[in-house]
């Protein structure tokens, strides 16, 4: 019976691990879905996930088993020395004061160990990020162009060695200080046993005690270890717990929670006084900023690198909430707005296009994925529309093409993984088209053709194009040019030559470079 209940237990405690596993690692992913873009700008935040994220399930069961098992301990500890004190009180105070020292031992070697796991993260982190590397398809080209490997291993080895030179240091220490104190608890054992065996022999203390207390001394040194071990455990647990807790308890600065719902969202656009910076960062990349998007209106933004384009969209998209002034949806400030229901009505293509290791058809229905997944018909048409069925019937499988060499056996160019994700943006019924450099892997001659047909098929939304290919920016309505983080020209593209300001200097260079090719 014993033997059938111990399989039993163990069987329970596996299933219960698995479902607390799923149950705790989809309550951290989805939490770090709800965060804001610039929880994951600051590399302090990164150790904080990567440090919950480290199985979360399991380790959290272990936390629920360990109370238990230090229950138990203490209970069978406790009795014990009850049975030995009233043989032997004084005898049995020296035994028991032994485990003090061990207690408080382990307890510390347990802080030093959850400190130095906590100011060890970032390390760890980057021996992933140098494996990785080496390891990882996007990287394998340059690594092995550039001979890096060697380079790269090296740093893995250090940086792992240094982590490995830490825990042989604490073993070193946990090693000695138990053998110091096994020491002596032998020879308190040893005074113990010396003392009540004399008692026995001369008289005063009967034979049946002898034996009760010998046997419950011979238990108790291993209830002793086993309690200062479960409790230690415990208390190491709770502080490893802390940091799931620390990661669940940070809460987004964009709030997904009650504000006002558009009923109807034209995608009218008002920056007013807009300023915003990275966090850690002194210099402004938006500073004072106005503009003014009518509903409906194609506009393109252009400008140096690094002038604050793709920092001013991601204001707009609300990714970022401004430091200074306001961003305005149909004259509603974008911080009383919903956030789930306003993301609903705006598409965003960015900077390298998210690769969905999925099939063809998942990759375009992604894009309003509540409507369209596993609408085969409907994803058809919606590619049919952006322009997509050449890249369709290039593919194995059509639609169930599983894209990526991950899971599947077939992937696409750079310029067609952009074509799919522009497709992917007018899956959406959005009033707000948001388009960072998306198709930068395309020809000019594909590109412009692409964003011709783009902007019949996105006719009366309001379409924000961040480009340095001024074939496609002189097709916008109007050119925004930022420079600083600040609006310095507006106008259109023949305008803005006339002018004879940055635009001007940006396009002058443009022309200059495909003359000399």
């Amino acid at each position: 019976v014993f033997g059938v209940g111990q399989v039993m237990r163990r069987y329970a405690e596996e299933r219960l691990g698995d479902e607390m596993s799923v149950l705790i690692n989809r309550e951290v992913i989805e939490h770090a879905a709800s965060l804001d873009l610039a929880f994951f700008e600051q590399k302090e935040n990164h150790d904080i996930l990567t440090r919950a994220s480290r199985y979360p399930g399991r380790g959290y069961l272990r936390f629920v088993a360990s109370i238990y098992a230090s229950i138990t301990s203490i209970i069978q500890f406790f009795s014990l020395l009850g049975v030995m004190l009233w043989i032997q009180p004084l005898v049995t105070l020296v035994l028991a004061g032994v485990t003090v020292p061990f207690l408080i031992f382990r307890w510390r070697m347990a802080k030093v160990r959850f400190l130095l796991h906590r100011t060890k993260t970032t390390r760890r982190r980057q021996a992933r990020y140098y494996s990785n590397l080496m390891t990882q398809k996007g990287a394998v080209p340059i690594t092995k162009v550039f001979g890096l490997a060697p380079l790269l291993a090296e740093r893995f080895s250090e940086t792992m060695r240094e982590l490995v030179d830490v825990n042989r240091y604490l073993l070193r220490r946990m090693a000695l200080g138990r053998a110091l104190l096994a020491i002596g608890y032998s020879l308190a054992f040893l005074l113990a046993a010396g003392t009540v065996v004399a008692q026995t022999l001369a008289g005063s203390l009967a034979l049946g005690s002898l034996v009760t207390y010998l046997a419950a001394a011979i238990r108790f040194r291993g209830s002793s270890t086993g309690m200062v071990s479960e409790v230690t455990g415990f208390l190491q647990r709770v502080l490893f717990v802390r940091d799931l807790n620390e990661f669940l308890e940070t809460r987004p600065s964009i709030h997904d929670g009650e504000g006002v719902v558009l009923p109807e969202m034209r995608g009218e656009i008002e920056l007013c006084g807009v300023s915003f910076r990275y966090p850690g960062s002194e210099r402004p990349v938006v500073e004072d900023l106005d503009l003014h998007i009518h509903a409906g209106e194609t506009v393109a933004i252009v400008g140096p690198n690094g002038a604050g384009k793709t920092t001013l969209v991601k204001l707009i998209a609300r990714l970022y909430e401004v430091d200074k002034g306001s961003v305005r949806i149909d004259g509603h400030d974008v911080r009383s707005l919903a956030v789930r229901p306003f993301h609903d009505r705006i598409s965003y293509v960015g900077q390298g296009p998210v690769r969905f290791e999925a099939t063809l058809e998942e990759n375009i229905a992604f894009g309003d994925w509540q409507r369209l997944m596993g609408q085969t018909d409907e994803v058809r048409e919606v590619a049919e529309q952006a322009g997509l069925t050449r890249l369709v019937d290039s593919t194995p499988d059509g639609l169930k093409t599983l894209l990526g060499r991950r899971f599947g056996d077939h992937d696409l160019s750079g310029g067609q993984w952009q074509l799919l994700a522009l497709g992917r943006a007018l899956a959406r019924d959005a009033a707000i088209l948001i388009l960072d450099e998306p198709t930068s892997n395309l020809d000019a001659r594909t590109e412009y053709e692409t964003f011709k047909s783009f902007s019949e098929r996105s006719k009366g939304r309001t379409t924000l194009l961040v480009s340095h290919r001024f074939s496609t920016v002189r097709m916008a309505d109007r050119i925004f040019v930022v420079d600083e983080g600040r609006i310095v020209e507006e106008g259109t593209h023949d305008t803005l030559v006339a002018q004879g300001g940055v635009y001007a200097s940006l396009y002058a260079a443009h022309r200059m470079r495909f003359d000399d090719e």
